[in-house]
C-alpha cells in the first residue's frame, strides 16, 4: 500500500519536525528560566507554573517596599532641606529670640496691670463663676466681668429703686391712715356731742307748738315763765330749729364716717400689700454692701479697660511665638530621629552603615540612589519572570507534555 507508506512516512517526518521544534524551544526556555530550571530538571506543570508565578509576585512585593522606602525617604530628604535652610537663616534663633521677647513683654505688662487684673476678676469669680481667667486671654475676661457685673448692677439697683418707692408709697398710706383714724375720732366725738337729737323729736314738738296757749306747758303744765322769761312758744320754735339742725348734722356724720372707714379699710389692705413686698431692713443693708462693691469692680474694671486689651495682645504674640518655636524644635528633633531611620534603611537595603559625622542628607542621597539601582534591577527581574511565565503558557498551549520520549 503505496500511499500508507506515504502518508505514514509524512506523518514521521511532522512529528520529528514538531519534536526538532518542542526541544529547540524547550532549550530557549531553560535558558530563559536561568536558575529557576536545573539543568536535567523536568518540565513539570504541578510544581513550575507555581515556582514562576511566586518569583513575580516577589519581584512586585520588593518593587513596592522600594517604593515605600523611596517616598519616605524622599519626605525625609525635604524635612532635612527645611531644617538646613531654617538654620541657614537662622530661624530658630530668631523665634528664639521673639519668644523671648514676647514672654519679657507679657511679664511686665503682668506685674504692672496682669496681677491687679486677675485679682479682681479672681474677686468677681467668687460670685459670677463664669468668668474666665484673664491669664490665657486678658481681654475675653475683661469684658465678661463687665458684662456680669453691669447686669447685677443694674438688677440690684432696680431692686433697690423699687423698694425705696415702696417706701414711698408705704409712708405715704400709713399717713393718710392716721388722717383717716384722727377724721374717725373727731366724727366719733362730734356725734357724742350732738347726743340724742333725732328727727322724730322736732316733729313731735313741731306738732305741740300749735297747742301751747300763753306760758303753760301743754304736757305737764307747768308754767314756763317760772323757770324762764322767754316765751313758751318761742322757745319751742327755737329747739325745733335746733333739733331738725342736729338731725341734719348727724346724717351727714354719719355719712362721712362711712366713707371715711371705707378709706381707712382700703388703706389698710394697700398697707398690708406694700409691706409684704417690702425688703427688711437686714436685706436692705446687704444691698447697699453689694452696690458699692459692684460700684467699685466697675471702676476697677474701666480703668485696666485699655490695659486688658493690650494684655491680650501680648499674650497672642506669646502664643504664637512660642507656637512658631515648638514647630522647629519638632522639626530639628524629627530630623535627628531621623538618623536612627535612615540606618536601618541602610541596614535593609545591604549598604554599610554610614558614618556617624556624616551629613545625614547625603546619607539619604545615597540611599534615594541606591533605591533607583535596586528598582532597575528588579524592575528588570519582574519583566523576565513575566517573559518566563508567557513562555511557559505558550509552551503548555502548544505541547500538553514538554518532555519528549527517551530514545528518540
Amino acid at each position: 500500500m503505496p500511499g500508507l507508506e506515504t502518508d505514514v512516512a509524512a506523518a514521521r517526518e511532522a512529528e520529528t519536525g514538531f519534536r526538532t521544534e518542542l526541544a529547540a524551544s524547550e532549550g530557549s526556555f531553560r535558558e530563559l528560566a536561568g536558575p529557576v530550571l536545573l539543568a536535567d530538571e523536568p518540565l513539570e506543570r504541578a510544581s513550575l507554573r507555581p515556582r514562576l508565578r511566586a518569583l513575580a509576585e516577589t519581584s512586585e512585593s520588593k518593587l513596592r517596599e522600594l517604593a515605600r522606602r523611596r517616598r519616605d525617604l524622599a519626605g525625609a530628604a525635604d524635612q532635612v532641606k527645611e531644617a538646613a535652610a531654617a538654620d541657614a537663616d537662622g530661624a530658630r534663633q530668631s523665634a528664639e529670640a521673639a519668644s523671648a521677647a514676647a514672654s519679657e513683654a507679657l511679664a511686665a505688662w503682668a506685674k504692672e496691670f496682669g496681677e491687679r487684673l486677675e485679682n479682681i476678676v479672681q474677686a468677681i469669680q467668687g460670685v459670677f463663676s463664669d468668668v474666665p481667667s484673664s491669664l490665657t486671654d486678658a481681654a475675653a475676661a475683661h469684658t465678661s466681668a463687665t458684662r456680669a457685673v453691669r447686669q447685677e448692677r443694674q438688677r440690684l439697683t432696680s431692686l433697690a429703686d423699687g423698694d425705696a418707692a415702696d417706701g414711698r408709697a408705704l409712708a405715704e398710706v400709713q399717713e393718710s391712715l392716721r388722717q383717716g383714724a384722727a377724721r374717725i375720732s373727731a366724727i366719733d366725738t362730734e356725734l357724742a356731742d350732738i347726743g340724742g337729737a333725732n328727727e322724730e323729736l322736732a316733729q313731735a314738738l313741731a306738732a305741740i307748738a300749735p297747742h301751747a296757749q300763753g306760758e303753760n306747758c301743754p304736757v305737764c303744765g307747768r308754767d314756763f315763765s317760772e323757770v324762764s322769761s322767754q316765751p313758751l312758744a318761742a322757745h319751742l320754735s327755737k329747739e325745733v330749729a335746733r333739733l331738725v339742725a342736729a338731725a341734719g348734722r348727724l346724717q351727714a356724720l354719719i355719712r362721712d364716717r362711712t366713707a371715711t372707714a371705707a378709706a381707712v379699710a382700703e388703706a389698710q389692705r394697700r398697707e398690708a400689700e406694700i409691706a409684704a413686698r417690702r425688703l427688711s431692713q437686714s436685706r436692705r443693708d446687704e444691698l447697699k454692701i453689694e452696690l458699692a462693691r459692684l460700684a467699685e469692680w466697675s471702676n476697677e474694671l474701666d480703668a485696666l479697660a485699655a490695659a486688658a486689651r493690650a494684655g491680650a495682645a501680648l499674650q497672642k504674640r506669646v502664643a504664637l511665638t512660642a507656637q512658631r518655636l515648638a514647630e522647629l524644635n519638632s522639626r530639628n528633633s524629627a530630623v535627628i530621629g531621623l538618623r536612627a531611620q535612615v540606618g536601618q534603611y541602610t541596614a535593609d537595603l545591604g549598604m554599610p552603615p554610614p558614618e556617624p559625622d556624616a551629613p545625614l542628607g547625603a546619607t539619604i542621597a545615597e540611599l534615594l540612589a541606591e533605591i533607583e539601582q535596586q528598582e532597575q534591577l528588579e524592575t528588570e527581574a519582574k519583566l523576565t519572570g513575566c517573559l518566563r511565565l508567557r513562555t511557559w503558557n505558550r509552551l503548555r498551549a502548544s505541547a500538553p507534555d514538554l518532555t519528549p520520549p527517551r530514545g528518540h
